[in-house]
């Protein structure tokens, strides 16, 4: 089926599940830059609180400054991972929308109940992939703010670990999720 065909809630169905996917591919590639910041700051962070143990000084003004830029960096990068996080949150209150749209017009087209049965299981899978993404957005805004006065290093380390893994989002279910909302809509030569 050609999207270029596709009309009305149709169209919104399939361009909502093709937005839900290129978020997702989004979201991977900046909170990979993300995390390259991130990994800077711990490292900084890491030297700075060796050599207090060290040296019993403080934390040098170069290290600051660098604490500093690289905060600003990390700042810049989580806004526009918080316009993925927002779009993500989107697509499940439109798909949702749609679907109880097509209740209310209650079509007498005999393939009606598998296209309103496939549009609820679309808006289930975007709903608990909506949910994963959310709760790590919000940890990842908490790691942002926490990260550059933590004061001992297994914090540091425990939240770049945190930031990579992200143990929120399980990649298996939510590639499962995507699998079976591209083949429902039968886009997979669409998004190869």
């Amino acid at each position: 089926m050609s999207s270029k065909k596709l009309t009305g809630n149709k169209r919104i169905i399939h361009d909502s599940v093709v937005d839900l996917y290129n978020c997702i591919q989004k979201w991977k590639f900046l909170t990979s830059d993300c995390y390259s910041t991130v990994k800077s700051i711990c490292l900084i962070k890491q030297n700075s609180l060796h050599d207090e143990d060290q040296n019993e000084a403080e934390e040098p003004i170069s290290s600051f400054s660098e604490l500093e830029n690289l905060s600003c960096e990390l700042l810049q990068k989580l806004k526009k991972l918080e316009a993925v996080a927002e779009k993500i949150r989107q697509i499940p209150r439109k798909l949702k929308s749609v679907r109880e749209l097509s209740d209310l017009q209650q079509s007498t087209d005999e393939n009606f109940d598998l296209e309103l049965s496939k549009l609820s299981i679309i808006c289930e899978t975007s709903t608990e992939i909506e949910q994963m993404y959310t709760k790590e957005f919000k940890m990842k805004s908490n790691i942002a703010k926490e990260i550059c006065i933590l004061t001992k290093e297994s914090q540091l380390t425990f939240f770049e670990a945190y930031w990579k893994y992200e143990p929120n989002i399980d990649r298996e279910i939510v590639d499962s999720y995507l699998k079976r909302m591209i083949f429902i809509l039968e886009l997979h030569s669409q998004l190869s």
